[in-house]
């Protein structure tokens, strides 16, 4: 099976190395370039697959650039079994392109449409790897959800954009293959609001019909219900529109997230919102969903019951973001009927609990001192797990998320020995 890309550039120096390798399934790669004065010309020629040849037009004129599309890809009847039409900046993805072409039920591919769009710029087109390895984040570009990808033997005719207006264009004779969730990703915005609006100023000054530059100049520019404008482009960055073009999931800008801590007294974590009783956590939380990255809760849960605990945790799954973690530190009855120290046994009495006995510790620790439940780290997994969270049990003071480690707090009131030994350590992700 033999494929072909046909493209149309100009002067677009930094997208042709993304270009090229997100491509490098295709047997043959026909470009025609713009006269240029940058090293689109050679980087095209330094790629055997390519066959460079000069756009023998000036500016950019989307009549002929359509007249093109139409024409020029029937050179490929007979040597190829699939051709695709795409401009340097539109980038055709499916894990499995070629087995999707060898399994094909039709004539002509949809693809859905996705503007990438980066908060950070472009990557540095010497990196490895794919451009969408760096840029994940963008937004669906319902007028680029194209057919670009079909069989040479097809009679197609596209509209201006090559966009796909039902019941009349892309015009074909052939058959619509189901939708095997091919994504074109679309890189005109790629770089943010200010690449954006350059990129804008300079193709509306190179247009030759300005009447079909609608994204490239003002008013439409300052319009972000216009698709592809500057004020498109900030609407997505500004209003957290962005997601994962490959997932589906919100992108949220980690550094507006809360770290919270609840049932903090005293002990006041740098950098964190520490609430104590100001935030009745036997009620629903007063944060927004998916607003939290890191939530920490010591000595605090067996202050309520076994229901109030599952609501709460209930409540944090919520207002955490996706991957963010719940820590969870308990006075473990099971670790202390087990491994209870003779320190912690004179502590619990020198607080005027019982007589040093270790029964005496552990009427304690369910009874007295405010409490209302008894927990183990065990019963506490289970509730977090059963609620949807991913689970573990680190050591106290550790964590694989540095931003938990040596968190814990209590051991400066009991002494590290006394808090060592009765304290659990459970966190639970948000998956």
């Amino acid at each position: 099976m033999k494929t072909w890309i046909f493209s149309i550039m100009w002067q677009e120096e930094k997208m042709i190395p993304w270009f090229l390798r997100n491509y490098s399934w295709a047997d043959k790669i026909v470009v025609w370039l713009e006269p240029s004065n940058d090293n689109s010309a050679k980087l095209l020629k330094s790629c055997s697959k390519v066959d460079l040849r000069p756009w023998p037009h000036r500016g950019l004129d989307d009549n002929r650039f359509t007249e093109a599309v139409n024409k020029w890809g029937q050179e490929a009847r007979g040597k190829a079994d699939w051709i695709c039409w795409v401009d340097c900046d539109e980038l055709l993805h499916h894990p499995n392109i070629l087995s999707v072409l060898e399994k094909a039920n039709g004539d002509i591919f949809p693809s859905t449409g996705y503007a990438l769009i980066s908060q950070n710029g472009w990557p540095d087109p010497k990196l490895p790897g794919q451009l969408y390895d760096y840029v994940k984040t963008g937004v669906p570009q319902d007028n680029y959800s194209k057919m670009l990808l079909h069989r040479p033997s097809l009679n197609v005719i596209q509209a201006i954009g090559r966009h796909v207006y039902p019941g009349h264009f892309p015009k074909h004779d052939g058959r619509v293959c189901s939708d095997a969730g091919i994504k074109l990703l679309h890189c005109h915005c790629l770089g943010g609001v200010e690449s954006t609006a350059e990129r804008n100023r300079r193709n509306y000054a190179r247009v030759l019909n300005k009447q079909h530059a609608w994204n490239f100049s003002e008013p439409h520019n300052s319009n972000p219900k216009q698709s592809g404008s500057v004020a498109w482009v900030a609407d997505a960055i500004q209003n957290n529109k962005l997601i994962d073009v490959f997932t589906g999931d919100p992108m949220v800008d980690k550094t507006t997230l809360k770290k919270v801590q609840f049932g903090s007294n005293s002990n006041k974590l740098t950098g964190w919102e520490n609430y104590d009783v100001d935030v009745d956590i036997t009620k629903p939380l007063p944060f927004k969903d998916g607003s939290c990255s890191h939530l920490y809760a010591e000595h605090c849960l067996e202050h309520i019951s076994h229901q109030e605990a599952w609501n709460f945790f209930t409540e944090c799954h919520r207002i955490l973001a996706k991957g963010g973690r719940l820590r969870i530190a308990i006075p473990d009855f099971t670790k202390l009927e087990r491994d209870m120290i003779p320190e912690y046994q004179s502590a619990v009495k020198a607080g005027g609990h019982g007589d040093g006995s270790k029964l005496a510790a552990l009427k304690a620790v369910i009874f007295e001192h405010g409490h209302k439940s008894a927990w183990n780290s065990a019963l506490l997994f289970s509730f977090l797990k059963a609620i949807g969270f991913s689970v573990t049990k680190p050591a106290y003071g550790e964590s694989t998320d540095p931003v938990l480690v040596n968190v814990e707090q209590h051991w400066k009131i009991v002494t590290k020995p006394v808090a060592e030994n009765e304290t659990s350590i459970v966190e639970g992700q948000k998956l």
